[in-house]
C-alpha cells in the first residue's frame, strides 16, 4: 500500500483505497459510504484497533483492473496514535446483512 510507512499523528493526506476483490473490481452499486469499516489489526498484539475517522468519495471508476472503485478514508489523530506494524482491511456489510473483508496489505505507523 502507498501510504506506508506513515509518521504518526499524520492527519493529511487522507488514504484511497482501490476496491479490489481478488484483483477485480468490487461491484459498489447500491452501497453507500455507511457499508464500510476500516479495521488496523496490530500485527504484535493481535489487537483489532478501533477507528475514529470517517470515509468519504465513493467513487466508481470505470470498473476496470487499472481503474477500480475507490474510497477516500479521512483519518483522525487517534487513529494514528499507536505506531508499529499493522494490517488493514475494509469491511462491507451489504443492505442483506452479508459482509465481505477486502484486505488492503500493511500499515507501518512510525514514531517522529
Amino acid at each position: 500500500m502507498s501510504i506506508s510507512p506513515w509518521m504518526q499523528y499524520d492527519t493529511q493526506p487522507s488514504w484511497e483505497f482501490p476496491l479490489l476483490l481478488d484483483s477485480r473490481p468490487l461491484e459498489i452499486t447500491g452501497l453507500t459510504l455507511s457499508n464500510f469499516q476500516l479495521i488496523l489489526h496490530d500485527v504484535i498484539s493481535g489487537q483489532e484497533l478501533a477507528m475514529t475517522g470517517y470515509f468519504s468519495d465513493l467513487s466508481a471508476g470505470s470498473g476496470t483492473v487499472d481503474d477500480p472503485p475507490s474510497i477516500i478514508y479521512h483519518q483522525t489523530r487517534a487513529d494514528v496514535t499507536v505506531t508499529g506494524q499493522k494490517r488493514a482491511y475494509i469491511v462491507i456489510t451489504f443492505s442483506n446483512g452479508d459482509q465481505e473483508t477486502l484486505s488492503l496489505g500493511y500499515i507501518e505507523i512510525k514514531s517522529r
